[in-house]
């Protein structure tokens, strides 16, 4: 079966040995714009191939996806519910899969939850979870899967992928960090929501001071600070790459800092998006 984007052949081995042995509890992590969600779907993809069923049939598959809120603990109830629903004709070779999607959104109560009911799970149910690498559930969750690090593909594995040149895509590569999806994005879609938070980016760093902060409003109205910021860097590092002075150079790397750190404000104290955007808007 076809993948939906390129995938890291060290990725790629932990995905087929999963589809083949069936782990109690799968947990695929990745950065944001790594793919985890089309990888998800691969997976189920191929385990209703394997097993002959429907990837919308609701007796064998429930799927919980949610990216813009958390998981609560009527989720975590929802679940355990439905694993007692009688399935009609759940053979001997059948499989159910929970899915939980962004599962780091999950609330500690529903994570303790969550854990119970893994304890007490049915034969032959399994959990497929994706979460953000730099996200993490409750160690007692986390000790109980086995983890798929979703790894950037290579150069050469995305030009295989695309049937390319390695050289036609190294400066979409670069500019997407490595990252799957974004990649695809870029070559597919020049009018990808990625694709307008680069544009966006770059107008933002090429502004005088007073642009900047006018543009405040609308990024934050717009766009996902995450990917902005994300976007940010990526042009930085692109700039000082090419950078053909020590001045710049070291501009570029002052730059680079202080978007790590807006990156570490965002990711760990509950930060004022605009407060964080002037910050920027006055530094870089």
């Amino acid at each position: 079966m076809s993948r939906s984007l390129p995938v890291s052949s060290i990725t790629q081995t932990e995905i087929d040995k999963y589809v083949e042995n069936l782990y109690p509890v799968v947990n695929l992590k990745g950065r944001h714009g790594s793919g985890k969600q089309q990888i998800t779907n691969d997976i189920i993809n191929k385990l209703c191939a394997k097993q002959g069923f429907s990837k919308t049939n609701p007796q064998y598959i429930m799927d919980i996806n949610e990216s813009n809120k958390t998981i609560s603990i009527d989720d975590a109830r929802a679940i355990k519910s439905w694993l007692k629903l009688k399935v009609i004709d759940l053979s001997e070779t059948t499989n159910r899969l929970v899915v939980i999607r962004n599962a780091h959104k999950l609330t500690n109560e529903a994570q303790n939850a969550l854990l119970k009911i893994i304890e007490e799970t049915p034969k032959k149910t399994h959990f497929i979870l994706n979460t953000d690498l730099s996200l993490n559930l409750l160690g007692t969750i986390d000790s109980r899967t086995q983890d798929i690090l979703i790894v950037n593909p290579s150069v050469d594995e995305c030009a295989e992928y695309f049937t390319c040149r390695p050289k036609e895509i190294i400066s979409q590569y670069a500019m997407a960090g490595g990252r799957a999806r974004y990649i695809v994005e870029i070559r597919e879609d020049g009018e990808s929501y990625f694709s307008k938070v680069i544009h966006a980016a770059k107008a933002f760093s090429s502004s005088p001071l007073f642009d900047r902060l006018c543009k405040i409003e609308e990024v934050n109205k717009e766009y996902s600070l995450e990917l902005f910021l994300f976007s940010l860097a990526q042009i930085y590092k692109y700039l000082l790459r090419s950078a053909d002075s020590s001045n710049k150079m070291q501009k570029y790397n002052r730059a680079l800092r202080i978007i790590s750190e807006s990156e570490h404000s965002l990711n760990t104290v509950n930060v004022n998006p605009k407060l964080l955007l002037t910050h920027l808007a006055i530094n870089l």
